[in-house]
């Protein structure tokens, strides 16, 4: 069984289990909804809030492993993986003003827009 997390496939994962139990949908769960729909549904949310809950402490294992052992990775390792930081950083900045961008464009003028985001 695959673990998915987006809330389009554990929506279409679901519904194909009922069906294949079943032999038919009922009404309320049609095929092909957006994503936004599939994210309300309370089953989606309980089949991914536990999928949700083992990543997150994956990933703190994962990192409290790296951080318990900075000390005895070498110094470039160390500086690579800051630089990755930084671009990292960079990057979602970048993401941010973008999509800030895109929601003002149409209502603001340039002039509102350099005031937006000089502060």
């Amino acid at each position: 069984m695959s673990e998915y997390l987006t809330s389009t496939q554990v929506y279409e994962q679901m519904i194909n289990q009922i069906e294949e139990e079943t032999g038919t949908l009922p009404p309320n769960l049609p095929r092909g909804v957006p994503p936004e729909v599939a994210a309300e549904n309370p089953d989606v949310q309980a089949i991914i809030a536990p999928r949700l809950t083992m990543l997150m402490e994956i990933a703190n294992s994962f990192l409290v492993t790296i951080i318990d052992s900075m000390e005895s990775v070498p110094y470039g390792i160390r500086w690579i993986c800051k630089q990755i930081r930084s671009l990292t950083r960079v990057r979602s900045l970048l993401s941010s003003l973008d999509a800030n961008l895109m929601i003002c464009h149409s209502e603001s003028t340039p002039k509102q827009l350099i005031t937006l985001f000089a502060h």
